[in-house]
């Protein structure tokens, strides 16, 4: 029987972000543009594949912010969302993909009308690609970021996604309750808690 990591083909970070974008684009991450029209292909194709599994396209009840329901064809790993004085960190989960044979493949800023988020995938390769070594270090300072908000699917095409956003900037001593994203072996997730420094 296949693993569950083996249904893995490409596993990719979405950080929505913003501040910094401009940062990025001029350290050499490549960038692109999505306007209505083909946020709206994006939208239909989530639907047709939800529609080929026999799945509800809009059974997770996300809307945009002017409450338009947003369709996914992914299943739901977990969802952690606006954690009361939480947070969660993915550094530790870089060097989980790396022992299971992933490689940090391509990085890129998606430019919408009211959001810009980054994308950093991995996948199965022998090496990864060669990116400037400051753009290097302002992803792995976004890896190494503490965040509020969090969901995990696993989509039909066989590419998971970590959605992720609500980037902490300041005020880090407030988080009380810290976890950092760990993946098991066998290509399940789990949250670890990070023991506060008794006083």
């Amino acid at each position: 029987m296949e693993r569950l990591i083996e249904q893995c083909k490409i596993l990719t970070l979405n950080f929505v972000l913003k501040t910094g974008v401009d940062a990025l684009k001029a350290l050499g991450v490549r960038t692109s543009y999505r306007g209505a029209k083909d946020a709206k292909r994006v939208q239909e194709r989530y639907v047709a594949q939800a529609e080929d599994i026999g799945r509800d396209a809009f059974r997770l009840d996300r809307t945009d912010r002017q409450g338009t329901p947003l369709p996914d064809s992914g299943r739901l790993m977990f969802g952690h969302e606006k954690a009361e004085g939480g947070a969660f960190m993915f550094g530790v989960l870089a060097d989980d993909l790396f022992a299971a044979g992933f490689r940090m493949v391509d990085v890129n800023i998606l430019r919408e009308d009211h959001r810009d988020r980054l994308f950093v995938n991995f996948k199965r390769e022998d090496k990864s690609p060669e990116l400037q070594d400051v753009a290097m270090l302002a992803i792995s300072m976004l890896l190494d970021s503490w965040w509020t908000n969090l969901q995990g699917f696993r989509n039909p095409d066989g590419r998971w996604t970590l959605n992720v956003s609500g980037r902490i900037l300041s005020n880090q001593q407030g988080i009380n309750d810290k976890k950092v994203v760990r993946m098991n072996p066998d290509g399940s997730f789990r949250l670890l808690q990070v023991r506060q420094p008794t006083t």
